[in-house]
């Protein structure tokens, strides 16, 4: 019963619920009630309102099957991917990067740097540049190149990189 499970709660609560409406439709909404008390500290009727939520959740479902859907893609793109934060740590890798660099993704993501797998300091020089300029005017940077990674091994690997910065980012 709502007054028991307020009383619970404490003098003030709010939570989900779904209501029917008469033409059957459902809608979700945050329920914030309080309990009334009279002139004598006597429990009377609930106070409260509800606020409708219906479209948020539905926003909010339609925003996790597209991260879903882009996760999705990310993981099984086929090749290496890695998304790199601005001073040049891992964020997150796929399972084809960690394969190739020989780490687990747990190992890799916000652990390590995309630097410290450049395999000589050339290029390791050459991809901070690229990495910095790119903020500042993308066009003045390829987007392809070749480069030679590290492995958990040490052992060398000439890759070809694709490389741009996400959108609205």
């Amino acid at each position: 019963m709502l007054v028991d499970r307020v009383l619970a709660q404490g003098e003030l609560t709010n939570f989900e619920s779904r209501l029917r409406r008469r033409d059957g439709t459902v809608i979700i909404g945050n329920l914030n009630v309080r309990l009334a008390r009279d002139d004598r500290g006597e429990i009377s009727p609930l106070e409260g309102f509800f606020e409708n939520i219906t479209a948020q959740k539905e926003v909010e479902q339609e925003l996790r099957s597209s991260e879903e859907w882009y996760r999705s893609v990310f993981e099984n793109t086929g090749a290496g991917t890695i998304i790199i934060e601005e001073d040049t740590t891992i964020s997150l890798a796929n399972t084809g990067f960690a394969t190739l660099a020989g780490y687990s993704k747990e190992e890799i993501q916000s652990r390590m740097k995309w630097t410290d797998m450049v395999a000589t300091p050339e290029e390791r020089f050459r991809m901070e540049q690229y990495h910095y300029r790119r903020r500042r005017d993308g066009a003045a940077v390829p987007i392809n190149y070749e480069s030679t990674l590290k492995d958990r091994d040490g052992a060398n690997k000439r890759v070809f990189l694709r490389v741009d910065l996400l959108a609205g980012t």
